[in-house]
């Protein structure tokens, strides 16, 4: 029986090589079609489609390795806390199951109420996220910044409420731009959010998030038992808001969050505690004064998704998203130990 998630996946591709071999067919493009109206931006190995309409919002992210559906629910490409009010960045409500998305659905879906509304989106090329100082040996292929398509999307302005007698309104007129990218020959997506106050009052921003996405799980068990948790999707994601560290798990623990979904009341688990949530955001924070005029940037999310259980593939893959987005990982490695904080021994040692 096909899985009705499998709804709107778009017809499977038959990949010409294996992208961890050649990457070279694997180009990052972005597609606008003017009879759907559906955005896409993909590179073969991975896509994330949108609607414009009634406000931009994320309908698709597909795993075309594996011709997976990976989104199960629509939700905002964002969400801000701006003195102490939420606000969502686009998306749309109405969807009458979290567990599966229909095309029919999506054309009956509304604006959320008090949401930024979309006004247009860019398409440019990627640019580095700060200069890289090549002064030691490094990958002779490294390339920096990394290739792909960059999609900015930009949201101002309110979606009035209809369902409720109170007006939503922001403090001071804000722009937000939600950041997306899609390198070259990787199935790797990397996202981030710009706030500008464009009034001339300072606001705070109390909280964001950056990404939220209702993901199909992994493992649906009945129940959980004790000292046995329930695997998370099969995607890797995390920030560079990272610290506390050891180990990746360890250092995205305070941005990386995956949550059970209230809203999924047809999962195999019945006390709704599958973690296929994903929330990208600060534990605590940002509480960042906007000054008129002012950006903010939040920190980057990296999501790859991987093609396979076996671990020795995904940390292939995994070494393949840091030559990407971080180079300078392939630089000579130097690691220095000292048992003194002598100057004359530590200056020895540097020489």
């Amino acid at each position: 029986m096909t899985c009705p998630a499998h709804a709107n996946m778009p017809a499977a591709y038959q990949l010409e090589t294996d992208w961890m071999l050649d990457a070279t067919p694997y180009a990052a493009s972005w597609h606008e079609d003017s009879v759907t109206g559906i955005c896409s931006l993909q590179n073969g190995l991975v896509a994330r489609r949108w609607v414009l309409a009634p406000n931009a919002a994320t309908i698709g992210v597909d795993n075309l390795m594996t011709a997976s559906p990976i989104l199960r629910s629509i939700r905002p490409e964002a969400s801000l806390i701006i003195d102490g009010m939420p606000f969502p960045v686009g998306g749309l409500q109405g969807q009458p199951n979290h567990a599966f998305i229909r095309e029919e659905w999506i054309q009956n879906m509304r604006e959320m109420n008090g949401s930024l509304r979309n006004t247009h989106y860019q398409i440019s090329q990627p640019l580095e996220r700060f200069p890289w100082k090549r002064v030691r040996h490094h990958a002779p292929d490294a390339v920096w910044p990394p290739k792909g398509i960059q999609v900015d999307f930009h949201y101002s302005g309110l979606v009035k409420g209809k369902e409720t007698s109170e007006t939503k309104t922001i403090p001071q007129p804000l722009e937000v731009v939600v950041h997306y990218i899609l390198y070259d020959g990787i199935p790797a997506f990397s996202k981030w959010i710009t706030v500008t106050n464009q009034g001339d009052q300072s606001v705070n921003l109390n909280h964001f998030e950056s990404e939220i996405l209702a993901v199909i799980p992994r493992e649906d068990p009945v129940e959980t038992r004790e000292g046995v948790s329930i695997h998370e999707p099969n995607l890797h994601v995390e920030t560079d808001y990272a610290f506390g560290g050891f180990s990746v798990r360890n250092s995205r623990r305070h941005s990386v969050h995956w949550q059970p979904d209230p809203a999924f009341h047809t999962q195999v688990n019945y006390l709704k505690q599958n973690p296929c949530l994903l929330k990208v955001a600060p534990e605590r924070g940002p509480d960042q004064t906007l000054l008129p005029g002012k950006p903010f940037d939040s920190f980057r999310t990296f999501m790859l998704i991987h093609d396979s259980e076996e671990s020795m593939r995904q940390g292939l893959a995994l070494r393949r998203m840091y030559r990407t987005i971080a180079p300078w990982v392939t630089e000579n490695p130097l690691i220095l130990h000292l048992t003194t904080t002598k100057e004359a021994s530590v200056l020895q040692t540097i020489d």
